[in-house]
C-alpha cells in the first residue's frame, strides 16, 4: 500500500532541476564567512518527493548573525535576483528564541528552501542540552553536510549527556504527540507531520544510546508510510492505532536507557552487598568508559591502579550508582573492590530521590558554605593509610591564597594532615574503615579552585569573594562518618572519634516527633551569615538536608546589577526577619551591611519598615485580639488603621489575613515577631502592608 501510493504520488511530479546550492547560498548572503550547513529533513529520510522542500540548519558565529539580522529586516524583497527573500523574525512563533531565525527562499521553478539559522551561541547551548534535532546535524552522512567551518561543533568534539538526551528525546516526543491530537481537525497535513516527528525522535534517540550516533536515518520510514497514507478521519480511531505505537517506543526507550543503562538495580531485590558501582562495572565486564557514556561520572587514574570516580553536573542524580559514588569514591581494578568509600551524595529532604528519613529520632547539623567545605576520606590501602578527597584519590586538591599570606600554595591532604597530625597510630583491627572528614577551609587564606563544590555553587563562591565575609578563622575538621568496606555499611562514628581523639561535627538532637514544619520553621531561624543549610540524620545514619533561604534570599543580591527598591525590600527583608529576635545576630547583619555601599541605604530603610510593621501589628494585635475569631474580624473591622497604615483600606484584607494567622499559631499576642519570622516571603510580604506601614 505505501509503495503504490508513493509511485501514484511521484507519477503526477515533473522532474526538477538540481538545486544550486552555491546560487542559493550566495543570495542568502552567507558566503565569505565561517558556517556549518547540515541538510535536514525529508531528503535525509529518503520520504522526499520531487516537489518537496529543502530543509538546512546553518550555523554562523555571532557577530554574522548580528548582521544577517539587519541584513534581512532593512532588506525583506532583493527584486531582481534569482530568489526571494522573506525574512521572518522570531516573534512569529513564542517557541523560537534569541540566536534564531527562520529564511524561507521560493526560487523561480516554484521550489521552496527553508534555513533555520542559528548563531553558534544557541546552537551550542542545544548540543550541550543533547537536542535531538541538533544531534541528527552532527550525525549525518557527510554528502548531506555541505559545509563545515566551525570545528566546535564536530561529532569528535561533542559529548552527550544522557541525562541530557532522555529529557529531551521525551519531552519532544510528548509534546509533538500532544500538538498532533491538538491540530488533527484543523491542519490534518501538519497533525501527520507531527505525529510521525514523535516517533522518528524516539527511533533515533535509541540509536544514540545504542550506537553513539544516528545510523539509519530511514528508520522510522515505514512509520512515516502507515501515517501518510491512513486515510483515517475519526481522531479517536486514528488514537486507537497510534497511541499503543507512541507507547511501546517511549517505554522501549526508557527501558533500555534506565532500567539497563542509569539504574539497572533500582528495583533489585538481591541481598548483595557489593556496591552498586561494583555491580554495575561487573555488568559491563569493568569497561570503565561506561560510566563516563552512561552516567557522565567523572573518572581519573591514579596510581597502582587506582581509579577516582566521581559525579559531574551531567550525571542522571536519579541513579542510585551515581548516588553512591558521587562524593568521590576510589576503586582497586587490581582487586576489583573499592578501596575509598565516602558517604552517598546528601540530597534535600523529600528530594523524589532521596532517602526517606525517620524524623521521629533526627539529629542534625550546620553545614557552612558548601564551596568552603569539602569531604575526605582516611582509608587503608597497601599497608599505609592514604587520603582521597571528592576530585582525586591522593586528595592533591590544589589550594590557592587569596591573599599575601606565609601559607604559600597547599593542598586539601596537607591541610588534613597539619590538623590531624603527621603521625597517626589507628588500630589493626580497624583498618578495614573509612574515616569520613568535612574540612571546613578559612577563607581568609584559601580558596579551592578546583573541588567539586566549586562548580556546583558559583554563587556561594562569588557571595564570599564579593562581601570578604567569612566566621571562621581557622581551618577545621570533624568526623562526619564511619564506613565498614566488609559489608559497606556505615556505623556509629563517636566511639571512633572518642577512640583517636577527633573533632566530631556537633550534632543536635531535635524534638521527638518532629514535624517537617517544624523543621522549616526551624531553619528560618538561623543566621544565614553562619550557615548555608542544615544536615539531618536519623537513627539509621540516613542523611538529608535543608537550605536556608534567607542564604538564598542574601546570594540573590549579588545578581541584582539592575533593580528596584521592591525587589530589594523582599530580599533583605527575607534576611532581617531571620535574626530580628536574636539582638546579637542583628548587630552582625547592621554591621555587615554597613561595609556595603550599595546596600547600606537600602538595608536601613528596609530594617525601619520591618520594625513599624512588626510594632503595628502588635499594637493591632492588642486591641482586636478575642479567642473568637468572629468577634476579633469584627474588632478589626471596627479599628481605624490609619494610625498605623497610611492605605487604610487597600490594607484591610491582608492585615485581616495576617492577624487571623497570627491567632492559630500564637495562644497569646506576645510575639508576633516569631510569627513573622516563619512565614514563607509570598505569604508574608504583603506588599501593601510593607509600603504603607507609617
Amino acid at each position: 500500500k505505501r509503495t503504490r501510493f508513493f509511485k501514484r504520488t511521484q507519477s503526477k511530479m515533473k522532474k526538477q532541476p538540481e538545486l544550486d546550492v552555491c546560487e542559493l547560498l550566495s543570495t542568502c548572503g552567507l558566503t565569505n564567512t565561517r558556517v556549518n550547513i547540515y541538510q535536514t529533513g525529508s531528503r535525509v529520510y529518503g520520504t522526499n518527493q520531487p516537489d518537496s522542500d529543502y530543509d538546512f540548519f546553518v550555523v554562523v558565529t555571532d557577530e554574522f548573525f548580528s548582521q544577517l539580522d539587519k541584513l534581512y529586516n532593512d532588506q525583506e524583497k532583493r527584486v531582481g535576483r534569482p530568489f526571494e527573500l522573506q525574512w521572518t523574525p522570531a516573534s512569529f512563533d513564542q517557541n523560537y528564541h534569541d540566536g534564531y531565525r527562520c529564511l524561507s527562499v521560493v526560487d523561480s521553478n516554484n521550489r521552496e528552501f527553508n534555513l533555520n539559522l542559528y548563531n553558534t551561541t544557541s546552537f551550542r547551548i542545544k548540543m550541550t542540552e543533547n537536542w535531538i534535532q541538533a544531534l541528527q546535524c552532527i550525525y549525518l552522512p557527510a554528502h548531506f553536510t555541505l559545509k563545515q567551518d566551525l570545528d566546535e561543533f564536530d561529532e569528535k568534539n561533542i559529548v552527550v549527556h544522557y541525562k541530557h538526551l532522555v529529557r529531551n528525546v521525551v519531552n519532544e516526543a510528548s509534546k509533538h504527540f500532544a500538538r498532533f491530537k491538538k491540530i488533527w481537525n484543523s491542519d490534518r497535513r501538519e497533525a501527520k507531520k507531527n505525529l510521525v516527528h514523535t516517533f522518528r525522535g524516539l527511533i533515533f534517540g535509541m540509536q544514540i544510546v545504542e550506537h553513539g550516533s544516528i545510523i539509519d536515518y530511514s528508520a522510522a520510514n515505514d512509520l512515516y508510510y502507515m501515517v501518510r497514507s491512513d486515510e483515517e478521519q475519526d481522531i479517536e480511531k486514528v488514537l486507537s492505532t497510534y497511541t499503543p505505537i507512541y507507547h511501546r517506543l517511549r517505554d522501549d526507550f526508557n527501558k533500555f536507557i534506565f532500567k539497563e543503562r542509569i539504574n539497572p538495580f533500582k528495583n533489585s531485590l538481591t541481598n548483595d552487598p557489593a556496591p552498586l558501582l561494583l555491580r554495575y562495572l561487573e555488568k559491563f565486564n569493568y569497561d570503565i568508559n561506561v560510566l563516563e557514556k552512561y552516567l557522565s561520572l567523572t573518572v581519573k587514574f591514579g596510581r597502582n591502579n587506582l581509579v577516582h570516580i566521581r559525579d559531574s553536573n551531567f550525571s542522571p542524580h536519579s541513579s542510585q550508582i551515581v548516588l553512591e559514588c558521587a562524593n568521590g569514591t576510589v576503586v582497586d581494578l587490581n582487586s576489583r573492590s573499592v578501596a575509598s568509600q565516602p558517604i552517598k551524595r546528601v540530597l534535600e529532604l523529600e528530594h523524589k530521590n532521596g532517602e526517606n528519613l525517620n524524623l521521629k529520632n533526627t539529629k542534625m547539623f550546620l553545614r557552612r558554605s558548601p564551596n568552603l567545605s569539602c569531604l575526605v576520606t582516611l582509608y587503608y590501602f597497601n599497608n599505609e593509610w592514604l587520603l582521597s578527597s571528592e576530585e582525586s584519590a591522593d586528595a592533591s586538591d590544589v589550594l590557592y591564597p587569596r591573599v599575601h599570606s606565609t601559607v604559600g600554595n597547599s593542598t586539601i591532604a596537607v591541610e588534613f594532615w597539619k590538623l590531624i597530625g603527621t603521625k597517626i597510630d589507628i588500630d589493626p583491627n580497624d583498618q578495614n574503615k573509612c574515616f569520613v572528614f568535612i574540612l571546613d577551609l578559612c577563607h581568609h587564606y584559601f580558596k579551592n579552585s578546583c573541588h567539586h563544590y566549586y562548580h556546583n555553587h558559583v554563587e556561594e563562591r562569588e557571595f564570599i569573594d564579593k562581601y570578604n565575609y567569612d566566621p571562621l578563622q581557622n581551618n577545621q575538621l570533624r568526623l562526619l562518618a564511619v564506613i565498614n568496606k566488609d559489608n559497606h555499611s556505615e556505623v556509629e562514628c563517636n566511639p571512633y572519634a572518642f577512640k583517636y581523639n577527633w573533632c566530631i561535627c556537633e550534632l543536635i538532637t531535635l524534638p521527638k516527633n518532629v514535624k517537617l514544619k517544624w523543621l522549616q520553621d526551624y531553619v528560618r531561624s538561623i543566621d544565614p551569615l553562619e550557615a548555608s543549610s542544615i544536615w539531618l540524620m536519623d537513627d539509621t545514619l540516613k542523611r538529608a538536608y535543608l537550605p536556608l533561604p534567607q542564604r538564598s534570599s542574601l546570594i540573590e543580591l549579588l545578581k541584582l546589577s539592575e533593580f528596584t527598591e521592591q525587589q530589594v525590600d523582599v530580599l533583605i527583608t527575607d534576611v532581617i526577619r531571620s535574626v530580628h529576635l536574636d539582638e546579637k545576630k542583628l548587630n552582625n547583619l547592621i554591621q555587615f551591611f554597613s561595609n556595603h555601599e550599595r546596600l547600606v541605604l537600602f538595608f536601613n530603610k528596609s530594617l525601619e519598615k520591618y520594625n513599624k510593621l512588626v510594632n503595628a501589628v502588635n499594637e493591632i494585635m492588642s486591641h482586636v485580639f478575642s479567642k473568637d475569631s468572629k468577634t476579633m474580624i469584627q474588632n478589626l473591622e471596627s479599628l481605624d488603621i490609619s494610625k498605623w497604615f497610611n492605605d487604610g483600606v487597600n490594607c484591610k484584607r491582608p492585615l485581616q489575613s495576617l492577624v487571623m494567622g497570627a491567632r492559630k499559631e500564637q495562644t497569646n499576642i506576645s510575639n508576633i515577631d516569631e510569627y513573622l519570622s516563619k512565614q514563607p516571603v509570598p505569604k508574608f510580604i504583603y506588599p501593601v502592608l510593607f509600603e504603607c506601614v507609617v
